[in-house]
């Protein structure tokens, strides 16, 4: 569940009509077999292997969530392998492991720590990114999200996936006989604007293969190079060949190519920021904004209910807004946060994010902010309660 809820994933195109459910359903489980990559954010260089306490190294995420070096897991494993009598284990947690589950990880880089921000309980991992610290300055994203659909990437370059026969599909989606046919071009790839970045899940190219596991193989080999312990050796061979075994999978394939050629003809046709259906109504979407480095952080609602009152609606709103942080607060998916902002039910129960509140003073006029007054009061002396 913590991978279903907190990490990103690319796809493997061939199960694509099976995603139809993963983009209607937040907290549908993705089976692994679907998984070609878990895209993980990371700042800096805060990741490391629990094994070898470097960097992971062609890094592998367990069911559970922990990641470690290919060649490290590879070596646990094979103490477990010795002895019949015992399964193999998470060095972690101790949940049941095997080689078969393990998945291939891409880090994608991004630029802030979350640490800063108030926490419920409990504590967080150090890092190297900008601090969620009172009178940070943040950019954040305005993202447009199909209602009902978990599939959410920026305004600026939506217009490549909200096409009307998509819009049309998940308002009928209950009437079969009425909702077009959806096919895998309806769907993000990993070429599509945005993506990477922000998308829950997307499908993968054959080219991205190919340079995630070329780029394991180069970080493989630089690793063994430098290591003068024969057994690290072996495991790490033995973790050349399974990537390159990957890599020779990634061949071209038929079906999946002209699936990716008629997504990506499609897709990158479309013209930004413009509906080119009349059909298509800023009602069929939920709009808000969040961190311009693809990580789960939200605009407060109220600050948004602000902000679009000051443009006049939420689809007015820039692209992209600068901030200054007021105040950072850590939270959880739940039921009663999903009831209480609509905006956030794409996203799997037990998501952890982060919600801020910018100094709204020179974004918005006085007499806005006159408007929500006795809102902004009332916030007040709620998160003051909370604190004490």
């Amino acid at each position: 569940m913590f991978i279903n809820a907190n990490f990103r994933f690319v796809l493997k195109p061939r199960f694509w009509s099976n995603f139809i459910a993963v983009a209607t359903r937040p907290d549908m489980q993705i089976r692994f077999e679907w998984i070609e990559r878990i895209i993980m954010p990371v700042t800096g260089e805060a990741t490391s292997c629990p094994i070898c306490l470097s960097h992971p190294v062609a890094a592998r995420v367990t069911k559970c969530g922990h990641i470690f070096c290919f060649s490290c897991i590879l070596r646990h494993l094979s103490y477990n392998e010795e002895d019949d009598r015992r399964d193999a284990k998470c060095p972690i947690c101790w949940s049941a492991i095997s080689a078969d589950t393990l998945l291939p990880v891409h880090f994608w880089a991004v630029q802030y720590d979350t640490s800063c921000a108030a926490k419920p309980s409990g504590g967080s991992l150090s890092s190297s990114g900008t601090k969620l610290a009172p009178n940070t300055h943040i950019t954040m994203q305005l993202m447009k999200r199909l209602r009902g659909s978990t599939i959410c990437l920026p305004r600026s370059s939506s217009a490549c996936l909200y096409t009307a026969s998509l819009v049309n599909w998940f308002k009928n989606a209950e009437d079969a006989s009425r909702s077009p046919v959806l096919d895998s071009s309806h769907f993000p790839w990993t070429f599509s604007d945005g993506a990477l970045a922000f998308a829950r899940f997307m499908l993968a190219t054959r080219n991205y293969c190919k340079d995630e596991y070329q780029r394991e193989l180069r970080e493989l080999q630089e690793s063994k190079d430098m290591d003068v312990d024969v057994e690290s050796k072996l495991f790490m061979e033995s973790a050349i060949m399974s990537v390159e075994e990957a890599l020779a999978r990634a061949q071209p394939d038929a079906p999946e190519d002209k699936w990716e050629a008629k997504a990506m003809s499609q897709q990158l046709q479309a013209v930004p920021n413009e509906c080119s259906d009349s059909a298509i109504a800023d009602d069929d979407f939920m709009y808000f904004y969040q961190a311009d480095d693809g990580q789960h952080i939200y605009m407060h609602p109220l600050h948004m209910r602000i902000l679009a009152q000051g443009w006049g609606s939420y689809a007015k709103l820039p692209n992209t807004l600068e901030i200054r942080l007021r105040r950072s607060v850590e939270s959880m998916v739940t039921d009663e946060v999903r009831k209480q902002s609509r905006f956030l039910d794409h996203l799997s129960l037990r998501c952890e994010l982060v919600i801020v509140e910018p100094e709204l003073k020179g974004i918005v006029s006085p007499k806005t902010l006159q408007k929500f007054r006795l809102q902004l009061s009332h916030h007040e002396k709620h998160h003051a309660a909370r604190e004490r």
